[in-house]
């Protein structure tokens, strides 16, 4: 692959705070100490080809006015993949420690394809009716059709861009940004899919790393079937979990300390009359799988249960409003970009990264054995299979992530993580040879860093020192 000129040093400006940052940024008294910039950076529209043209990537930067020793940039990705890094930069200085906000300038980015950085669009072609019963054929069948017309619009918008949306591309962008940045290595934290963009760039420029965070990876080499096994077995587990905790939550009485049956009822509700909304956002009614979907939304943090358990009640009462307020929430809506919606990217991103699909046989084989194991969530989870089942346009899948790389990487898995399993934090830290090292958290819920003290001074540590201690560690 040809290599691209170099690109010339970020240029900064003044950037005119969102919303974002009143709604979900720090204190005033740190906020103060807080200097915002924004840029935008210019990559190739396709790396191996530089003089097909360029694309935009909006970029933003934090400084801390009591910053000293100044180790470089810390870069930052909050996963997705489809996330905006610059909606998300305002709540991570409100709890980022003090021992990387005074060594590090903090710098996020919104990837190709997503936020400020020409936010995917694939139109209306995903029809917004509630998921088909996967395991009659005429479901399937539908479900196939709507999938396909949400793929091939995806397809045409890659196709009118003239660029690749795939993780290698974001990586090579990646190692732009450090360089206009003027930083000689690359110091990262990725949260979820984000380590995956980090270890893909270990293994495309394992000399260029200064130190790596990747915390709760998606596993590294599972089939989709695996994968969405291993996702629906860790939420039915999460979920059992919110169910026996239901005697210590005041909330649980909302749903009469029996939450298994007031979802139940829910989800019955709203496949007989789809649930309306009270918010003045001109919702449609909430159909049965939009109701899963925010349930399995809310079960990564016990801290959002007794949110939870006020969505069901209010749902039970007919009102879908709060469960609504999650799909917000993980469409990437924001005060600051209320029209936000990921899912295309993700899509997007997902089905260029993976292989082809195994043939449909088999998947429906797959479906019929997840509905049977998976009481709860089986249904709808059963469609993930499928997820690129019609995608047509150009594949890039990943190659596997290892990494000749002698800098410390750091790998964080949690043992109640029922997003990305630990045993997907295990095999990349295997991959990943003598410098990686893992760190096991027994924090619940999806990702570690920045909700559990002993995982965050550990994260500090290693990026301050750029050491890392090579054995298995934990935090309880």
């Amino acid at each position: 692959m040809p290599a691209p000129e170099p690109p010339g040093p970020v240029s900064w400006t003044t950037c005119a705070e969102t919303a974002n940052w009143d709604v979900a940024g720090p204190p005033a008294e740190r906020r103060r100490d807080l200097d915002v910039r924004c840029s935008v950076l210019t990559v190739p529209r396709d790396h191996a080809r530089p003089g097909r043209g360029t694309l935009a990537v909006a970029v933003v930067r934090v400084r801390s006015r009591r910053q000293h020793d100044r180790l470089g940039s810390l870069v930052l990705n909050p996963g997705g993949p489809g996330s905006s890094g610059i909606d998300a930069m305002p709540g991570w200085t409100a709890w980022f420690p003090d021992g990387l906000l005074e060594r590090f300038d903090l710098v996020s980015f919104d990837p190709r394809g997503t936020g400020a950085s020409g936010a995917f669009d694939c139109g209306d072609a995903a029809a917004r009716s509630a998921v088909a019963d996967v395991l009659t054929d005429a479901g399937f069948a539908a479900g196939q059709a709507r999938s396909a017309a949400h793929s091939r619009a995806c397809a045409a918008e890659i196709a009118d861009r003239g660029a690749g949306f795939e993780t290698d591309a974001v990586a090579r962008d990646l190692d732009v940004l450090r360089q206009a940045l003027g930083d000689e290595w690359l110091t990262y934290v990725g949260w979820s899919y984000g380590a995956r963009l980090g270890a893909h760039y270990a293994h495309l420029y394992p000399d260029r790393v200064r130190a790596l965070v990747l915390d709760a990876p998606p596993h590294p080499t599972a089939s989709w079937p695996e994968v969405v096994d291993a996702q629906l077995d860790g939420f039915e587990s999460t979920f059992a979990a919110y169910l026996r905790d239901c005697p210590s939550r005041d909330s649980c009485a909302l749903v009469a300390s029996d939450p298994q049956r007031v979802l139940d009822r829910v989800v019955r509700t709203a496949r007989e009359t789809p649930i309306p909304s009270g918010r003045p956002t001109h919702d449609p009614p909430a159909t049965w799988d939009l109701v899963i979907r925010s349930v399995l939304a809310h079960l990564p943090s016990a801290q959002l249960w007794p949110d939870l358990d006020a969505a069901l009640s209010e749902a039970d009462r007919g009102d879908s409003g709060s469960l609504y307020a999650m799909i917000d929430a993980i469409k990437g809506k924001t005060p600051g970009r209320p029209d936000a919606d990921t899912d295309d990217a993700q899509h997007t991103v997902l089905c260029t990264d993976t292989p082809e699909s195994a043939d449909l046989r088999a998947l429906r084989a797959a479906a019929v054995g997840a509905v049977r194991d998976h009481p709860t969530f089986g249904a709808y989870g059963a469609w993930w299979l499928f997820e690129c089942s019609t995608w047509t346009a150009p594949r890039a899948p990943l190659p596997t992530p290892t990494s000749t790389t002698t800098a410390p990487v750091l790998v964080i898995g949690g043992e109640g993580d029922p997003s990305t399993p630990l045993a997907g934090a295990q095999a990349l830290t295997r991959l990943l040879g003598p410098s990686a090292a893992l760190l096991t958290s027994s924090t619940p819920g999806h990702t570690a860093f920045g909700r559990s003290a002993c995982v965050n001074d550990r994260v500090v540590r290693e990026l301050v020192d750029a050491v890392l201690a090579r054995q298995s560690m934990s935090c309880p």
